[in-house]
């Protein structure tokens, strides 16, 4: 009979219960708005497929893993659920993406993706706009029409697709300096989103992922070397997790992008590694779900944001991950995932999140988040899944 490993509890009570619990004995254990409920005696390996694990907000404000039984024929319904797989589409995301959001919808229920995640970008103050939005005088008010132009759609076509793949709304922040919090805080009261990925694209107000110029003007504000920009990276990330904890950290390293030194490892820069470490003690101290964004892979480097170093770092933690391959369009869709069973093995990574909306209410316990519903699948499931004998 398995039992719950107390000692390895994580910061927000996290047990480890993982596949032993098929052929075991299970509890199940509601806190708060749920009913208790009790499995006794020993339930067949015949009779459970698998399990999940969902969290639950506690008095103390944390959450709690909570361990639950699934029959063989619900294991088949749960597929890979992304950060965002249909990160961006060309509709909202003019000259940065391409594809309808309807088109990019149809082309993830052909691959046999069952849940999908859509995290549109934001808006962003004027001063912040991108080269190409300057060239089509593109103002924040305009942002701000097309974020609601994007929730409206995407909302009709959760309904629209309903029975064929199941669609959360959710959007990606960009930290670029600390009045960002404000058009975050906005969007959030706004609009019900089922979630949202906090980023970090800019250091020192510029932006480190557009291009190799940008870049090298961000590293010179920073002290004119690869490891001091990643240090002001790091930094800025803490300030965006301290001030938005977002479900969902997306592209951890996403820095290394564009630097000399791609495919770092991390713990040969003491103080990139003493920032590293504490983010993730705090994205750990609130219940945070870290993105493996394959998008990496997509464009050359060896290994996902983020790399092995900080994927092992933040297992130690108990941390827990989501899947993503941070689309820009169908030709995005499930990019690079052939690397995801093989990543997940040699960092002994035994279970990915699964994210989605309930709203009848979700689970996660973030009140900014009432429908988000967060539930864990053993990785030895998910490779036997269709969408992954066909990735």
């Amino acid at each position: 009979m398995s039992k719950l490993d107390t000692d390895s509890l994580s910061p927000y009570f996290r047990a480890h219960v993982r596949g032993d619990w098929r052929n075991g004995s299970a509890w199940l254990s509601y806190t708060g708005k749920l009913i208790l409920s009790f499995l006794s005696g020993v339930i067949k390996a015949k009779v459970v497929g698998s399990i999940y694990k969902a969290f639950v907000p506690t008095s103390s404000g944390f959450r709690k893993s909570i361990p639950a039984l699934l029959e063989p024929s619900e294991v088949e319904k749960l597929s890979m659920w992304t950060a965002r797989h249909a990160g961006h589409s060309g509709q909202f995301c003019p000259g940065h993406a391409q594809d309808s959001l309807e088109s990019i919808i149809q082309a993830a229920i052909s691959k046999k993706m069952q849940m999908l995640a859509l995290t549109e970008h934001m808006p962003r103050h004027e001063i912040d706009r991108y080269p190409e939005e300057l060239s089509a005088g593109t103002t924040l008010e305009a942002m701000t029409e097309n974020e609601r132009a994007y929730v409206s759609e995407a909302t009709l076509l959760r309904d629209k697709y309903r029975g064929q793949i199941e669609l959360a709304v959710g959007f990606e922040s960009d930290w670029i300096r600390p009045e960002s919090v404000q058009l975050i805080d906005q969007s959030i009261s706004t609009h019900a989103y089922d979630l949202f990925v906090g980023s970090v694209h800019h250091v020192h107000t510029i932006p480190i992922d557009y291009d190799r110029a940008m870049y090298e003007d961000a590293r010179q504000q920073a002290g004119g070397t690869d490891e001091k920009l990643f240090e002001s990276y790091f930094d800025a990330q803490l300030d965006m997790l301290q001030a938005t904890k977002p479900p969902v950290v997306g592209h951890f390293d996403l820095i290394r992008l564009k630097s000399d030194c791609p495919n770092p490892s991390f713990p040969q820069f003491p103080g990139v590694w003493q920032r590293i470490a504490r983010n993730l003690d705090f994205i750990a101290s609130y219940g945070g779900i870290l993105e493996l964004n394959f998008a990496a892979v997509r464009k050359g480097l060896l290994e996902p944001y983020p790399v092995s170093d900080i994927c092992q770092a933040a297992s130690k933690r108990n941390l827990r991950f989501c899947l993503s391959d941070d689309s820009h369009g169908i030709d995005h869709l499930a990019h690079s995932y052939d690397h995801v069973l093989p990543f997940l093995r040699k960092n002994s990574i035994r279970s990915l999140m699964v994210l989605g909306s309930n709203a009848d209410g979700g689970n996660y316990g973030d009140r900014r988040f009432p429908t988000l519903e967060a539930r864990e699948v053993d990785v030895d499931i998910l490779e036997k899944h269709p969408f992954f004998q066909h990735a």
